[in-house]
């Protein structure tokens, strides 16, 4: 499962971190959630391709989704491993 979200403090909260770790969940943050629908929907448009080399990686997994710069960045790829 991928799932999108905004908070991109979940990697630092340690019972949240856990519950990535031991759901293997795959996910993407936009690092800026205070963007409108439409601006989250271009942010994630513009980083598509390196998302779609994310999404084959097995998890757990959290993927910072940026305005600027054009790439998905990852945040603790393969936590707990």
């Amino acid at each position: 499962m991928v799932v999108a979200h905004k908070d991109a403090r979940i990697r630092y909260r340690p019972a949240e971190r856990k519950a990535v770790v031991e759901s293997g969940l795959r996910m993407l943050c936009l690092a800026n959630g205070n963007m409108r629908a439409q601006d989250q929907v271009a942010c994630f448009q513009s980083n598509l391709r390196a998302i779609e080399r994310m999404w084959g990686v097995p998890g757990p997994w959290i993927v910072t989704v940026r305005r600027k710069g054009g790439s998905a960045r990852e945040s603790g790829v393969s936590l707990g491993r």
